[in-house]
């Protein structure tokens, strides 16, 4: 399936929740925050208002309550709107 956003919105995949403590300790499912961070993966077409400033692959940080979920080829993204987005940042 391929999804293509209109408007100013993106489809970001989340990354993984932490299920380690940096001492190691074992964190539960439960009790795992919510990812805040994701990779682009699909950018729509911007507004007149809007113009798009992200491209495929970015790596973005957005809000906690950010984004709608939606189940693409078997796994969970977020689509939200660009300016859900903080900032971009590299690895």
């Amino acid at each position: 399936m391929n999804i293509k956003p209109q408007g100013s919105y993106l489809v970001v995949l989340p990354d993984a929740p932490e299920e380690t403590t940096e001492s190691g300790l074992y964190v539960p499912e439960s009790s795992r925050q919510k990812p805040l961070r994701g990779q682009i993966k699909a950018v729509g077409p911007g507004t007149s208002e809007d113009k798009m400033e992200f491209a495929v692959g970015e790596l973005v940080a957005y809000g906690q309550f950010c984004g709608v979920p939606v189940d693409w080829d078997g796994v969970s993204h977020l689509i939200m709107k660009s300016s859900d987005v903080f900032y971009t940042y590299t690895e």
